[in-house]
């Protein structure tokens, strides 16, 4: 804060162009006032004579030598003991004299007093009692809807008016990825809605090994071509001359009786292994029929004839495997390897062909 004294009138003023007294000054209660003197002489500022010192203090009356504040270093302290005991019953505001003292080198020391109201730094009532600070924070719904510019935002409140926008205006926002691709993680049955319904009555995992136990094969017998001078038992399995296997499923034997006698039954799921028809059709799955073809890249030993170009630069690209071509100019042959010609042994003459 910059005061004018006019040396002439040793009186406080208005600014350095104006001789107008100041008539009071008002301070507020707990500020640091950072004070700068400006001398002022027939209506224009003038520099501070060298050596020039200055005393400034707050006191209650001319007389007073007991300060209610005093500057060091230029700054008015107004949060002091003496000033806190001044506003003990709580006034509205306390007066005082703010006195400037200043000696120059050479003169005597002046003095300028200039009344001042200090206020009290809160909030006061009519009854010049401290009343609560306003509310003034948004509600939720101001804070959401976001058109208030009177009330103020609590992190709580911010937080809700982000996560308001964040699901209402998703399209605003910029820089946002396309795709939102799930790191690996894992699930439980219970996380997947309606999953546990849906399993419900299907077979549990315990029920499950043993299903898969019972569709293994099972150990057979086998004691290939029947024939009957053997003695077979219960569970012997034999090929019989239609090709047909056959289980003995009675106990013990009757001589004389082949497959065909009620002491043997067809070897099928009934009469063997629960999963006869499993691995029974795994095996023949590769088998090839009686009748069938071949292709001529399926014959390893197969060889197509020579064909004649004119020369190698004729020869088709790609070529065939198993077939010899015979450059005719030249008398060679070459065979296709499949990415490309490689020259046979030797020559021939065309005319063979």
């Amino acid at each position: 804060m910059k005061l004018f004294i006019d040396l002439t009138s040793r009186r406080f003023v208005k600014s350095a162009a104006s001789s107008a007294a100041l008539a009071s000054l008002t301070l507020k209660r707990r500020d640091l006032l950072a004070l700068e003197i400006q001398f002022v002489q027939r209506g224009a500022a003038v520099a501070t004579p060298s050596g020039t010192t200055f005393s400034t203090a707050l006191k209650q009356s001319y007389a007073d030598a007991n300060f209610l504040a005093l500057a060091a270093s230029g700054v008015l302290d107004l949060n002091t003991i003496p000033l806190e005991a001044a506003f003990a019953a709580s006034p509205a505001v306390v007066t005082a004299l703010l006195e400037v003292k200043w000696t120059s080198t050479g003169e005597a020391t002046r003095t300028a007093t200039l009344p001042v109201e200090v206020q009290n730094s809160v909030i006061l009532g009519t009854e010049a009692t401290p009343i609560a600070m306003p509310d003034g924070k948004a509600t939720q719904a101001q804070a959401e809807a976001g058109t208030d510019n009177s009330a103020w935002m609590t992190p709580l409140r911010t937080a809700q008016a982000i996560l308001r926008l964040a699901a209402t205006s998703w399209s605003s926002i910029t820089g946002k990825p396309t795709e939102f691709p799930p790191s690996p993680h894992t699930h439980g049955i219970t996380d997947v809605t309606g999953l546990t319904t849906t399993l419900a009555g299907k077979a549990t995992a315990a029920q499950g090994a043993k299903a898969d136990t019972a569709l293994q094969p099972q150990a057979v017998n086998y004691l290939g071509d029947y024939n009957n001078g053997l003695d077979y038992t219960f569970g012997d399995v034999v090929t019989y001359t239609d090709g047909l296997l056959y289980k003995r499923v009675s106990n013990p034997n009757n001589p004389g009786y082949p497959p065909g006698h009620f002491s043997w039954a067809l070897f099928s799921a009934t009469t063997g292994s629960p999963a006869y028809d499993l691995w029974v059709s795994a095996e023949l799955a590769n088998k090839a029929d009686a009748v069938h073809t071949h292709t001529i890249s399926e014959i390893s030993d197969y060889a197509e004839p020579v064909v004649v170009y004119p020369s190698r630069a004729d020869f088709p690209t790609p070529g065939r495997l198993q077939r010899l071509y015979l450059a005719d100019d030249l008398g060679t042959l070459w065979r296709w390897t499949g990415t490309t010609y490689q020259q046979a042994p030797g020559t021939i003459d065309a005319g063979e062909y």
